[in-house]
């Protein structure tokens, strides 16, 4: 993996069987391939809300971190005061973020595109 990820940016399919290990091999190509091309943020985007939340608490897990995982989908309920929150979203500070390609598709045409130029997109 580490190897593979010295690869330049492109498009790769990863075809495993459900419990294969994605999560957790796709987090490793792309902090590897993040650190080999200095890259800030790797984002996920997952089609269901339910994996989100499945892939987040096992990447929160796996890092023993809570605070590097941003999670930013319509499922998720926030306090209006939570400004902390809003500017996450807003502008993608966190180094890794998982979104559904609704919120992904919002924030591409919200942010700065130097933003999403600096992401290892998953």
């Amino acid at each position: 993996m580490q190897k593979f990820a010295k690869n330049n940016t492109g498009i790769y399919k990863l075809l495993v069987p459900t419990g294969g290990g994605k999560t957790l091999s796709s987090l490793r190509y792309a902090l590897e391939h993040a650190r080999e091309f200095k890259k800030d943020r790797i984002v996920y985007i997952i089609p269901f809300t339910t994996i989100i939340d499945q892939n987040s608490k096992e990447i929160k897990d796996f890092l023993d971190r809570e605070d590097v995982v941003l999670e930013h989908h319509s499922n998720l309920i926030m306090d209006n005061d939570n400004e902390d929150y809003k500017l996450l979203t807003e502008r993608w500070d966190s180094p890794i973020i998982l979104s559904t390609m609704v919120q992904f598709l919002n924030t591409f045409l919200t942010v700065e595109l130097k933003v999403l130029e600096d992401c290892t997109i998953l």
